[in-house]
């Protein structure tokens, strides 16, 4: 079966397993904590400057506050390259080998371009929660857990973290920190679907594996910044904050759809937005191949 070959390609494949080792050392340098004399340090750092009884006396920095600091800046520019790396070079190699072209018609074009697609936006996603999975481990040794510290700081961070009305605090109410980490690395697999479908479209019309990977790296950043910009101009006004703009800010931003579960407005139109991409660009790559291969191409 195409689908599982491909799978085993993956699992067998380095760049697989680097790129889920560099996820968790991306979101290392993501910055944690905020000093006053040298500026913000990263997750490293404290871990490197601080033991774990001085960590104790600052609750934002117990382990699922750092693994939260993880969805920093730098893994969402990378998330791209990440996500797709390894999936493209697979795909990449095995069209310029021209193999499928002998063993795709006795298996099934249709079938085959339906498991390629699957194949893409799965590995995308299992490459990145794996990574955060690896990330949120490292958070559990290297920090504090939320526990440890007195009933009065853990409730102001409880407060402060898990605001009502959220999805995310009620997965708290049930199943504590834990928990959250778990929908978390769920809501990551998710985005690293997203975030590897523009990939997989371009693998149609491209065999530069690097042109592939980092055109949607540059289209993420632009519509990031397109999308922060919106929401610096309906907020420069404080008494006229215009609502509407600054909502369509945040439900068009590329990492939206990694934050669903700690907002409490635009959920429904950042689930359908995303959700529509998934499935045009699903529709995109399985026309368009299916066309490309029954014209030997």
């Amino acid at each position: 079966m195409y689908f599982v070959n491909c799978f085993k390609k993956l699992f067998t494949s380095p760049t697989f397993w680097c790129s889920i080792l560099a996820t968790a050392v991306i979101c290392m340098f993501s910055g944690v904590y905020n000093d006053r004399e040298t500026g913000t340090k990263t997750i490293i750092e404290m871990f490197a400057q601080y033991s774990k009884a001085a960590m104790l006396g600052d609750v934002s920095l117990n382990s699922y506050a750092v693994f939260k600091a993880g969805f920093g800046n730098w893994i969402s520019m990378f998330v791209p390259v990440v996500t797709t790396l390894a999936s493209v070079t697979i795909f990449v190699d095995e069209q310029k080998s021209r193999v499928s072209l002998f063993t795709l018609p006795r298996a099934g074009i249709v079938k085959c371009t339906i498991g390629a697609c699957a194949f893409f936006l799965l590995a995308g996603g299992l490459t990145l929660m794996l990574g955060f999975a690896l990330f949120a481990l490292l958070c559990a040794v290297m920090f504090p857990p939320l526990s440890a510290y007195p009933a009065e700081m853990s409730a102001q961070f409880i407060e402060y973290t898990f605001w009502q009305g959220t999805a995310m605090s009620k997965i708290f109410g049930v199943g504590g920190t834990g928990l959250c980490i778990i929908a978390g690395l769920i809501e990551t697999f998710v985005y690293g679907m997203v975030c590897s479908a523009g990939a997989m479209v371009l693998c149609v019309f491209s065999q530069n594996k690097y042109v592939t990977i980092c055109t949607p790296f540059f289209l993420k950043y632009a519509l990031g910044q397109f999308s922060m910009m919106l929401g610096v101009k309906a907020t420069q006004d404080p008494f006229t904050v215009n609502e509407k703009l600054l909502a369509f800010a945040n439900t068009i931003h590329p990492d939206g759809i990694n934050s669903i579960l700690n907002y409490s407005q635009n959920v429904t139109a950042i689930i359908i937005i995303n959700g529509a991409f998934l499935l045009i660009t699903a529709a995109l790559f399985c026309i368009l191949r299916i066309r490309r291969l029954k014209n030997g191409t």
